[in-house]
């Protein structure tokens, strides 16, 4: 996570994104995002990605993971914590 605030967040659930597109998610989806956050620096735009279902990522925001995409009050709790964190 970022010291400095940032412009824009990208929240997404890393797991469901693979089951969903499979190879497609680290052979297209992964480098797109990685591109728009290069394209978004180059406008002066700090973007952050947060992947809610990485451990890591929500440990340094004092969150727990997202651990079923479909649980919505998963979700709602990491995109809370999410927010107070930025």
């Amino acid at each position: 996570m970022p010291k400095s605030p940032s412009d824009k967040v990208l929240v997404t659930n890393q797991a469901a994104l693979q089951t969903k597109y499979g190879d497609g998610y680290s052979g297209q989806i992964q480098p797109a995002i990685a591109a728009l956050i290069v394209a978004d620096k180059t406008r002066g735009l700090i973007t952050t990605l947060v992947p809610l279902d990485d451990a890591r990522t929500m440990a340094k925001i004092k969150a727990k993971p997202v651990s079923d995409a479909s649980d919505e009050k998963q979700n709602k709790r990491a995109i809370d914590a999410v927010c107070k964190a930025l």
